[in-house]
Parts: structure tokens; C-alpha cells; sequence
């Protein structure tokens, strides 16, 4: 192994690992086969893969935002997407034309 190998921080699963070992785990649990305890190990493990699903749609969704709102657009991290209701002026300087 070369040191450049050996200093690399070991690969995290990737978004489609995590799901299918989620529906791996869903199949087993249908399934009914597996003793209380190991049903319980096998949902555990289901719910860390779920949020780690959730946590890499929530990094993807940011950086397609990023992407979208290209370079020196603060609206992105002001909240203040276009269409959002919550940017939109409040009382009386708001105008509808």
C-alpha cells in the first residue's frame, strides 16, 4: 500500500449503498423470519442508513441550490429565493403590481 493510500480517509458509503441496505433490511423485516432481537439490530441499522440517506439528499439539495443561484448570488444564503412567500416585503410596501 502506498502512503498516499494509507493516508486516505476510508471511503463513506454512497447514497445508493445506504438505500439499498435499507431495502435490504425492509425485505428481512417483512420477511418475519428473524428472532426479536436481530429484528431489532436490523432496524437500528435501518434507521442510521435513513438518516443517512436524508443527510446526503440534504447536502446534494445544497449544492444544486448553490449551483443554481450561481456566483455572487447572496439571495441563496439570505433565504430569499425568488417565489419564496417569505421574502416577499411585508405591510404596507407590499405591492402586488
Amino acid at each position: 500500500m502506498s502512503p498516499r493510500e494509507a493516508k486516505k480517509k476510508p471511503r463513506s458509503k454512497r447514497f445508493e449503498e445506504h438505500l439499498e441496505t435499507l431495502e435490504e433490511i425492509v425485505r428481512e423485516l417483512e420477511g418475519g423470519e428473524l428472532p426479536l432481537e436481530d429484528s431489532l439490530q436490523r432496524y437500528q441499522l435501518g434507521v442510521e442508513s435513513l438518516r443517512q440517506c436524508q443527510r446526503i439528499l440534504r447536502e446534494v439539495e445544497h449544492h444544486v441550490e448553490v449551483l443554481v443561484a450561481g456566483p455572487g448570488d447572496e439571495t441563496e444564503e439570505a433565504g430569499e429565493l425568488e417565489g419564496d412567500p417569505e421574502s416577499e416585503p411585508e405591510g404596507d410596501d407590499a405591492q402586488l403590481f
